[in-house]
């Protein structure tokens, strides 16, 4: 199956990813950045239903000049954004958030199109930092984009440290040998108000003919673990 959902990936077919026993235990439905389009963005909030967030690698965030959410919130002189800040998520470590951005050619920023726009602009960015080190990538991505926004951006760390879709995405998107931004959206159940069973999930999978894999599968094929 792994396979599979890679050359999906590459050819720009969306994949289901499962996380772990007794962490999230949550399906999300993954599609790669730069190839997504606005029926991707469509499928992603009708089909999936989560929040739809774009995920990068810590060295292009740092490249981009962007961080954490929680560090915004821990340097703030606002007391109750220092206190928010403090906890951690139910299921260990910290949210991968970092801010939200449209791009500055959209309007609201919301829709499939904007959405898209957003995110293939990024993508497109990434690809650019990627191969030059030397320009000020903080203020090009400032002229290109703008916060708050409706594109959420995690921030992946080391998989061997944590094994959340964030980093799972982004290893998927090596192997795939595609741009490391991926686009996440967890998939919920409208007749249980939870996140859709790993059963349903996978019944979704077959049905729709997609494939399906697990963290266990990604961090064996890539000796973590």
């Amino acid at each position: 199956m792994m396979s599979r959902a890679l050359s999906d990936l590459a050819s720009g077919r969306p994949i289901l990813l499962y996380d772990l026993d007794g962490r999230e235990q949550e399906t999300d439905m993954v599609v790669s950045g730069e190839l997504i389009t606005p029926d991707h963005i469509a499928a992603l909030r009708t089909e999936a239903g989560g929040l739809i967030c774009a995920t990068i690698p810590s060295w292009v965030a740092t490249k981009l000049g962007l961080p954490y959410l929680r560090d915004l919130y821990q340097s703030s002189s606002w007391t109750a954004l220092r206190a928010l800040s403090s906890s951690q998520a139910p299921y260990g470590g910290y949210p991968a958030f970092s801010v939200s951005l449209n791009h500055r050619d959209t309007y609201t920023g919301i829709t499939d199109l904007e959405r898209h726009r957003t995110i293939r602009e990024l993508a497109s960015l990434v690809a650019e930092a990627s191969g030059d080190a030397a320009k000020d990538w903080p203020r090009i991505l400032a002229d290109r984009f703008r916060s708050p926004g409706h594109v959420h951006i995690l921030i992946g760390s080391d998989l061997a440290r944590r094994q959340g879709h964030t980093e799972l995405s982004l290893r998927l998107a090596e192997m795939a040998k595609l741009q490391p931004v991926m686009v996440i959206c967890e998939m919920l159940d409208a007749q249980t108000h939870k996140a859709l069973a790993k059963a349903k999930a996978e019944e979704y999978a077959r049905r729709h003919g997609l494939a399906l894999v697990e963290a266990r599968e990604v961090l064996e094929a890539t000796g973590v673990g």
